[in-house]
Order: structure tokens, then C-alpha cells, then sequence
């Protein structure tokens, strides 16, 4: 299991809850704030992202494959 700097979270779900509670606390519009969750394959665990877009996790790309 690879260091990671980031704050981890066991799971997706998890990440989730934080992040919305993250952006509950934030009043302010020009603040950045988390806007997404990623799995980080160096340490294993789920990370919040302010990063905009629509990143895919790799095991959703495969299904639309099918």
C-alpha cells in the first residue's frame, strides 16, 4: 500500500457523505469545494476531487463496452 497524502475514505460511500457535507458547510460561491469522489489504485481507498468533468471509473467503461 503506496503513502498517499489525501485524505482516504474505506469506500465510495463514505467519500460521498463527506463530500456532502463538505459542500453543506461551504457558503461561499467562489470557494472550491469537493465536486466528485475517484478511486486511487496507489493506495486503495476513495478521494474527494474539485477537478470538474465526467470522469469514468475504469470498471464503468468496460460495461459500456458490452
Amino acid at each position: 500500500m503506496s503513502d498517499c497524502s489525501k485524505i482516504r475514505y474505506t469506500n465510495r460511500w463514505t467519500a460521498i457523505c463527506a463530500m456532502r457535507a463538505i459542500a453543506r458547510k461551504c457558503t461561499q460561491r467562489d470557494r472550491r469545494y469537493p465536486t466528485g469522489t475517484y478511486f486511487c489504485s496507489s493506495c486503495r481507498s476513495w478521494h474527494l476531487t474539485c477537478k470538474s468533468g465526467n470522469w469514468i471509473p475504469p470498471w464503468e467503461k468496460t460495461r459500456a463496452r458490452r
